[in-house]
């Protein structure tokens, strides 16, 4: 009887626990939601720098906490929230624009507990050699990411938008590279047109196109709009590029991702 009595205590400890735990949570959230649109609403840019600095500090301060990997944070709509397709990692980016341009900035978070800051002093086009420190970040909005093996450990593929100059944005292919503790970007895995092999594909375009850029589960690629440019006289130009109607991709070859030109897209 003493028995039953200890384990009803017990399990109604717990749920008091977790209901307070939710309810930090939640009011944490809340917390975060009002910076962000303080953010929003901020007018000058000294503002907006200091009010992300405290974004960045409350965000790190929840996302330590191991029961975040599974919170939605659905009332943040100005966090991109992704999760990678072995669902053991986690990415959140954000943005803000200043008279600098476009802000970014992020954080890694693993499903063993870890978070990891993506840190941008300075928005910049990434080179498509060399690896890239955390710290030393370019700036992106990733919105997919996709588990691979290297070697002996999993890497993760990320897909991304970003924009540093007004009259063009950039996506880009980069992979997220786990050495030992200490995760970095890039590593020459992605085959170019010349057949050379860099460390990540970075595509510049104009302001006003689209351009489709994603990983297709079903035939386990990565398709893109091949760019080409949109005004006569423009061919050297980037910023003046848009898709030609024609679709390009890489295919998982061994260790490195063998770029196909020109595929065939069935409509669906």
């Amino acid at each position: 009887m003493l028995r039953k009595i200890f384990l009803t205590i017990i399990t109604g400890l717990f749920a008091v626990l977790a209901v307070a735990q939710e309810y930090s949570l939640v009011q944490s959230e809340k917390e975060v939601q009002k910076i962000f649109t303080e953010i929003k609403d901020a007018s000058s840019d000294e503002l907006k720098d200091s009010l992300n600095q405290q974004l960045i500090v409350n965000l790190a301060a929840m996302l330590a906490l191991p029961e975040t990997f599974e919170y939605p944070f659905d009332s943040l709509q100005y966090l991109g929230k992704v999760y990678s397709s072995d669902g053991q990692i986690r990415l959140f980016t954000w943005n803000y624009p200043t008279r600098r341009g476009w802000q970014f900035n992020g954080f890694i978070q693993s499903k063993k507990g870890n978070i990891w800051q993506l840190f941008a002093p300075q928005t910049y086009e990434p080179s498509e050699t060399g690896e890239i420190a955390l710290e030393k970040w370019y700036g992106a909005l990733y919105y997919e990411v996709i588990a691979c093996k290297l070697k002996r450990q999993t890497a993760y593929v990320l897909l991304g938008w970003s924009q540093k100059e007004e009259c063009c944005q950039t996506k880009m292919i980069d992979l997220l590279v786990f050495d030992g503790e200490k995760p970095h970007l890039g590593k020459a895995i992605f085959e170019t047109s010349d057949e050379q092999f860099v460390c990540r594909r970075v595509f510049r375009y104009d302001k006003q196109a689209i351009m489709n850029l994603f990983f297709d589960t079903h035939k386990k690629q990565i398709v893109f709009d091949h760019l080409s440019p949109i005004h006569s006289g423009g061919y050297l130009d980037e910023t003046t590029f848009g898709p030609d109607m024609s679709v390009d991709a890489y295919s998982r070859r061994g260790k490195v991702w063998i770029l196909k030109e020109d595929i065939r897209v069935q409509n669906k």
